[in-house]
This record gives C-alpha cells, structure tokens and sequence, in this order.
C-alpha cells in the first residue's frame, strides 16, 4: 500500500513538473516561421548569407548544435533548391548557395531560410519563444569592388496586402547614379499584382507593373538619364506582396559600383 501511494505522489508531482515546465513541450510546439531576402546571381555581382547557430549564444549551459534550412525560388515561384545546412554549437557560416549545388541557379530570386534546433525534447529555447532564423545577406560586386549587407527583408508564407501601398522615405540621389535597379520578392501563397514607382515630391516619374507570382519575384532598372532634372526621388510600391515585404534598392554608379538597401 504504501509503495502504492508513493507511486501515486511520484507520479502526480511528475505531471505537475510536466506541465509547468514549459520547455519539456517539443520545439515544434513554439513554430519556426522562415524568413525570405533576395538573392542576386550576376556576372559582375555575388549573394552570400551570414547565418550563425544564435540561439545557443543565449543559452551557453544548454545550448545545442542546430539546422537551417534553405530554399531558392526562382522568379517564377518555382522551388529550384532546397538544402540542410548544419550548425555546430556556437557557430557560424557564411554561404554562398552555389556552394551546395553543381546545378545553375537563376540571376535572381527568393531565399528562404528556417532554423530548428537538432534536439527537440526537451526544447531547451522556451525561454526565447518562437525561433526565426536571423542572418545578415551580402551583395558583393566582382573582386569586392562593392559590399553591401542587408538584414531579412520578411517572414515567409505570410498573407499578400494588394490594397497597400507604401512610399519609402529613403533619397535616392538620381544625378549621381546610372541606373536604379529594384528588386521584389512576394513571400505569399498568391500572386499580387503590384506597381513600382519612382516619385518626386509627389509626382510619378516612371511606373512599372506586373503580377507577382506566389513565391515569385522580379527585377525592375531604370536608367537615370531621363530623370536627370531631379535631385532626388524615392521608391512608391502599390500592391505590397506582404506587410514588410519592402522592395531592395541598388543604386547603379557610372564605374559599376553600387549601394544597397531595404526601401
């Protein structure tokens, strides 16, 4: 009787224990959206991805080796790549996709990137909640002649906003470049009709639709000789393939350099 009854207390303490310690729930309890940026394959310019195994910064005693996986979607939406790339223990890579494939990859797209830990029970990261990949994207001219780093751009999978429109308050000086090239990815499920344009002060200067495929993107340049009596414009989007879904700007110089930033 009494081994009984100590079973029971064990047991009922155990359950107890089970459910208030939140992070005993496996890691799929708490998600892991996929975040997207664009990715840029030119002759004369390169994409390469920090990411780092962040999550175990945080926890020093518990933390674990983890796994990111990577996806490329070409402008068309289609799913041209899809890799696991694993990460020690406090580590970090920096990734270049053609890395992982002998195959040719598109001039232009969409990467996504997911993070898991490798140990899922029990889940050592409830105390940061939902885990989202975090990497710094790299857009590098040839012999590094221009680098520019840019933070995620959205999360993955999240639903279209058509009805928005949003105008950037990021100057971009037309005199001094060649050409504005923009590009725009649409991390939904649907496709989105969506505008480009470049405005002064209110005035639409150049405009350029087109439908976005789900998962899509496109590529829009326009050169700056016709914009010449403007000192500055900026970048209006009508139709945002998603809440934070900002296009990325490339400022062109006449020597084949560039700048890069979120719009």
């Amino acid at each position: 009787m009494a081994f009984k009854q100590t079973l029971v207390n064990t047991l009922g303490a155990y359950k107890k224990k089970v459910l208030d310690a939140v992070p005993l729930f496996p890691a799929a309890f708490y998600g892991s959206k996929a975040v997207a940026q664009v990715f840029v394959n030119l002759p004369d310019r390169t994409t390469s991805y920090g990411i780092s195994n962040f999550a175990s910064l945080y926890s020093p005693k518990t933390g674990v080796p983890c796994t990111y996986e990577i996806c490329l979607y070409d402008p068309s939406g289609q799913l041209v790549l899809k890799r696991d790339v694993k990460l020690p223990l406090h580590g970090s890579l920096s990734l270049r996709l053609q890395d992982l494939t002998t195959q040719s990859l598109p001039e232009f797209g969409m990467v996504t990137a997911r993070i898991r830990p490798q140990s899922t029970f029990p889940y050592v990261y409830a105390h940061m909640g939902s885990l989202r990949a975090h990497f710094y994207t790299l857009f590098q001219g040839k012999d590094l002649s221009s680098v520019a780093m840019v933070h995620p751009q959205t999360l993955f999978n999240v639903p279209a906003c058509p009805d928005l429109t949003a105008t950037s308050l990021l100057l971009i000086p037309i005199q001094k470049l060649a050409a504005v090239e923009i590009y725009q990815i649409n991390p939904s499920a649907a496709a989105v009709p969506s505008t480009l344009s470049l405005m002064h002060e209110g005035k639409r200067l150049v405009s350029e639709a087109a439908t976005i495929p789900a998962r899509g993107s496109r590529r829009v340049s326009w050169p700056s000789k016709n914009l010449m009596s403007y000192e500055y414009v900026t970048l209006e989007t009508q139709g945002m393939t998603a809440d934070n879904a900002k296009p990325l700007i490339f400022n062109q110089f006449e020597d084949g350099s560039f700048t890069a930033s979120h719009s």
